[in-house]
This record gives C-alpha cells, structure tokens and sequence, in this order.
C-alpha cells in the first residue's frame, strides 16, 4: 500500500457512531459491574470488549491520519493534539475528584486512590507504565497500548517502510506469536501492544479494504491469523464477540450499516474520548456520595451518574476542547 499517494477520504460516519456504541458499553459494563444488577450485569458483562472495538478502529482510522501528515512531525502533532489536551483535563478530573473524596470523606464501597506529586508527574506523560507507575484512573491503561502503536506507525514513516505496512504487520504477528508460547513478562512490559497488536492489524487491513473496496489473499491471511491470536490470547467468548466485531466492521467499512450514521451515535462518537476517559472515576465518586447521604436505589444512582457524567462531557466538548484543542495546535506551529 503507497500511503503517499492515497487520496484523503471524506470522514466515515458510521465509524464515529460505532465509537459511539463502544464507548458506551464499556461505561455501562463499569457502571453494572460495580453496582450488579440482576437483570442488567449478564448483558452487558463483555461490555469491556468495547476497548477491543476501539482498537480495530484505531488501526483503521490511523491512515487516515498519516495521509493528512506530510511528514512524520506532522503526524505526531496530529496524535499529540488527539491524545494529549484531553487526557490532561481528564486528569485534572480525576485530581480533583480524588480531592474531594478525601476532604468530604466521600469514601466508600467504591475504589477512589490517592494521587502523589510523582504519581501525577509520570501520568501527565502518558508513559507512567514504562516508569512503572500506576494509572491516575484505572481506564488508563489502554492509552499506553494506542502510544505505543503509534510509535511504531512513527518509526514506519520515518523510515520510509509505511508503504510495506502489510509485510510489517506479519512481522508483528511473528513478535506477537512468540509472546504467545512464552507469556513473556519482560515483552509485555516493554511492548504492551504485544497482546493486541493483531486487533489493531485487523483495522489496517479493512483500510486497505476500504480503499480497494477487495481483499487480497494476504490480507485475508492476516484477518484469519489474528481471529485464532484471540482465541489463544484471550477467553474463547470474548473471541467469539471478537469475530462478531470484526463482522460487523465489515459492514461498516463497505457502508452498508447507514444505521451507524444516526446522529446521537455519532455525536457520542465526537464526546467517547473524553466521555471514555472520565467516566469510570467521576461515576465511583457519585456512587460513594450518594451512599453517604442515603440514596442506595440501583437505577437511581445509575440515573443520576449519568446524567452527571454526560453534563460534564457535553460541556467541556462544546465549551472547552475545541478552543483548548486550537490553542495547543498555535503553540506546536511554530516548532
């Protein structure tokens, strides 16, 4: 595949509306694990396969990058003002929370850590695991495992190898089958997409898919090879959703689930990132005040966590990313 010569694609609907339903499953599998609902917990118990979807999409949706970026500083801008503002203010979120948790005594059956200088220095890199540090927030740590493919995406383009991304990708499947055999802990450390690169590869390939609108064999191949890496990576059910998704990102990428391009998916899709980043601390800390001042009903606290942690998200997406977004991109123009 010659990325240089793509020519750059509308935006995809259907895959912000599919970031959309991503985004909400994992909230909703945090939001029933902690409280357990009867009725809703064994639905949505795989809800944090989400994260999975995410990296399909993240594999797709990362060429689309690289053919906007004329040259690898580009690139790492665009992934630097993605990742970065965001994920700050998510956590002064957090910091905050944390705060006041402690101050109020707003502790509870629900987990809320404390934050040290050192532990907030590392975190606000984003490099905190190779420091071997622990996460702010315990959603955290898929970051990490997007970092670290966009490294390697990086040194492609920088080496000028991104056009044999396909060669490259069984490369990393070799690397990822090691893994496999050793459960190495030392490789897991140092290279955490080792035990989701195939899933990420899985969205490289319906790029290519995408573009061409066919498969070739060797893609095919690889489409085959990291079905069975789920299967020998993680539960056989979380494989099985697995092939499900990989299914239905079929139908997305041949636009045919115009369904995904109803505009409540895909407004959730423009807030998941944010929405993803927040929901898990600011939603324990709800559910400990609320426990404290007697308010013990599942659906009420539920309700009422909701309609908290959409406030905030909606508010900081309409009021604050954008101009924050745009005040980052002044301040790395001029490097």
């Amino acid at each position: 595949m010659n990325i240089n010569h793509l020519k750059a694609n509308p935006r995809i609907t259907e895959i912000d509306g599919l970031r959309g339903i991503a985004a909400i499953s994992v909230l909703i599998f945090h939001f029933t694990n902690a409280i357990q609902i009867p009725i809703l917990y064994p639905v949505f118990k795989y809800g944090y396969m989400g994260v999975h979807l995410f990296f399909i999409i993240s594999g797709f949706v990362i060429f689309m990058s690289v053919e906007r970026s004329d040259n690898l500083k580009q690139f790492i801008k665009s992934r630097f003002i993605r990742l970065y503002p965001l994920y700050w203010l998510a956590i002064g979120v957090s910091v905050v929370i944390t705060t006041l948790a402690f101050t109020f005594n707003f502790i509870g059956p629900f987990p809320v850590n404390g934050v040290s200088l050192g532990q907030l220095n590392a975190n606000l890199t984003m490099f905190q695991h190779w420091m071997g540090v622990r996460d702010i927030n315990g959603v955290f740590w898929t970051l990490i495992v997007e970092l670290n493919f966009y490294i390697l995406i990086g040194i492609l383009i920088k080496t000028k190898k991104i056009s044999n991304i396909i060669l490259w990708c069984y490369g990393f499947l070799f690397i990822e089958f090691i893994y496999v055999l050793t459960r190495d802990t030392n490789l897991l450390f140092y290279l955490p997409l080792i035990q989701y690169g195939h899933i990420f590869i899985v969205g490289i390939v319906f790029y290519n898919f995408y573009k061409r609108k066919q498969f070739l064999l060797s893609e095919l191949i690889l489409i085959i090879c990291a079905l069975i890496f789920h299967f020998l990576i993680f539960k056989p059910e979380e494989a099985l959703i697995f092939i499900f998704m990989v299914g239905i990102f079929y139908f997305v990428v041949s636009r045919r689930l115009k369904i995904l391009s109803l505009k409540p998916l895909v407004y959730l899709g423009s807030i998941s990132y944010f929405l993803y980043l927040v929901h898990e601390s600011l939603a324990y800390m709800i559910f400990n005040f609320l426990d404290k001042i007697g308010i013990t009903g599942n659906y009420t606290r539920i309700a009422i966590a909701l309609m908290c942690i959409f406030g905030l998200v909606v508010f900081v997406t309409k009021y604050v990313e954008k101009p924050l977004n745009l005040s980052v991109k002044k301040l790395l123009s001029n490097l």
